[in-house]
Order: structure tokens, then C-alpha cells, then sequence
């Protein structure tokens, strides 16, 4: 989630193609960058501490409040090539827009990280996702929607910013497409995965964030399609292929991730169409 917040910030303190200039009034003191063509691309007002910044067309790209220094340099103030860093500190609600206007996206800082609510919005002004932050982290639930306003994802987060609990992902028809288990940020235990039917797809075990024990995947009519052990995330064991009709398609081993020894391959009536040998995952 954060990820699509760092992509606004970096929009708007990208200095490229722009001139730089302070000015100096009664009531405040305004440092300010422009685009090429003379709009203005960014306007910091210290004595308010007010942020704005611009899209070349002049639409709002972003708006805030900062709690910074007021005693640099006009050249300091020309090197600082990342207006929020540690000279200005974003403080209290920001406000990001799209450049049609609509609002991207809208929380609080508090010295220079998120805290509390945020909300993303898709351009047509639908909820993207929501959900908290502490200190820069992210907590407790997040919810990710559709551009319909339908849920397509749920995620929990502990106090550390880690995945925590169950995450489910959905269908834009509302039925549930996927869902596992985190503990401490590591997936762990039973995940499943659904066709839009709500029959199984897939179902498999996580520990320690690594596939181990059988994973088994489901033709969409619900036959068995393959049958496979894990251990630490590789193969390792019998596998089994099945065609859709129940009948086995091929079967053979796994060391380590590779196959190994004699695979037997069967034609879809049952017979024995051919067999291969394999070694360190070679046909020998």
C-alpha cells in the first residue's frame, strides 16, 4: 500500500525541469519552484508552514502542512533537492490529488510519517483502499477495493507493520478467490484458492513462509488435477498428474526440487504411453 504513497512523493519533490526563487512578503515567506514554462510547480510558505505543490497545468498535486526550519540560506534552500526531508517534517493532513483534479489521496502526518487514517482514491473518485498507520507503519485492517466498490482484498497488520491474521482476496462478484495465514509477517498454515464458483482450486501449506507438506490443485469440474509434496519450498516426494477425466496423467519423484528416477506418462484411457528416467532433473 505504501508503495503507491512513495510514488505521489516522489511527484512532489522531483526538482527536474524546474527554476527555484524565494519571496519575501509581511504576512509570510514563500520558497518557490517552477516549471520550464513559468507555472508553478511548488510554493513553501514558512512563517504559515504551508506545503502546495502543482501539476504542470496548474491543477493541485498536493497540499499540507510542514513544521520546519525558517533559517536557511536562499542557497541552501536551492540544494535541497528533497524539500521534505529533514529540514521541512509534513505535519498534520495532506491532501494528494490526481491531475483532473479528483483526489488521490488524503491522511495525516506527524513529523514526517504516517499516522493514522489514510484513504487512496481511484481517479473516478472511488475508494482504492484504506487503513491506518503508526509511526510510518501500517496497522490493523486495510481494505482494498474494486473500482465497482467491491472488496477485493483484506489485509491485518501488527504493531510492527507486519502482516498478522488472515488475508483474504476476492472476486469483483463478491466471492472469495483466495485466503491465508501470517503470523509475524510470515505466511503459516492452510492456504486455498477458489475458482469464482467456489469450488477449491488449490490448496496448500505454508511454514515458516516456505511451501512445505501437499499441495493439491483441482480440475474446475473439482477432480484432482496434481498432487505434489513440498518440504522448505522445493518438490520433494511423489507427484501425481491427473487429466481431467480422473484418470492419471504421469507420476514420479522429486528430490530437492528436481525429478528423479523413473516418470511413468499415461495416455487419458489409462495405458501406458511412456516412461523416462530422470536424474538431478536430466533425462538420462
Amino acid at each position: 500500500m505504501k508503495n503507491t504513497l512513495l510514488v505521489i512523493f516522489f511527484i512532489l519533490i522531483n526538482p527536474l525541469r524546474a527554476t527555484s526563487q524565494i519571496n519575501s512578503t509581511v504576512d509570510d515567506y514563500t520558497y518557490t519552484r517552477h516549471y520550464e514554462n513559468g507555472a508553478l510547480k511548488i510554493a513553501l510558505h514558512v512563517n504559515s508552514q504551508t506545503f502546495e505543490s502543482f501539476y504542470e497545468n496548474g491543477q493541485v498535486l498536493a497540499t499540507g502542512k510542514t513544521d520546519g526550519k525558517s533559517n536557511l540560506s536562499f542557497e541552501e534552500k536551492l540544494e535541497a533537492e528533497e524539500l521534505m526531508g529533514e529540514n521541512y517534517a509534513r505535519n498534520g493532513v495532506w491532501k494528494f490529488y490526481y491531475e483532473n483534479g479528483k483526489l488521490n489521496a488524503t491522511g495525516r502526518f506527524i513529523n514526517n510519517k504516517e499516522d493514522g487514517e489514510w484513504v487512496n482514491f481511484y481517479s473516478n473518485g472511488a475508494v482504492y483502499f484504506k487503513g491506518s498507520f503508526s509511526k510510518g507503519l501500517e496497522i490493523g485492517e486495510w481494505i482494498t477495493y474494486y473500482k465497482s466498490g467491491a472488496i477485493k482484498e483484506i489485509n491485518c497488520y501488527n504493531d510492527l507493520g507486519e502482516l498478522t491474521g488472515e488475508q483474504k482476496f476476492y472476486y469483483e462478484s463478491g466471492t472469495l478467490s483466495s485466503t491465508s495465514t501470517y503470523v509475524n509477517g510470515d505466511m503459516e498454515g492452510l492456504s486455498y484458492n477458489y475458482f469464482e464458483n467456489g469450488t477449491v482450486k488449490t490448496k496448500y501449506t505454508y511454514k515458516n513462509d516456505e511451501l512445505n507438506g501437499v499441495m493439491k490443485l483441482f480440475h474446475g469440474n473439482g477432480s484432482l488435477k496434481y498432487t505434489v509434496s513440498y518440504k522448505n519450498g522445493e518438490e520433494e516426494g511423489l507427484a501425481e498428474y491427473y487429466y481431467n477425466n480422473g484418470n492419471i496423467q504421469s507420476s514420479g519423484n522429486y528430490i530437492n526440487g528436481k525429478t528423479e528416477g523413473v516418470w511413468t506418462y499415461y495416455n487419458m484411457n489409462g495405458d501406458i504411453k511412456k516412461k523416462i528416467t530422470y536424474k538431478n532433473g536430466e533425462k538420462i
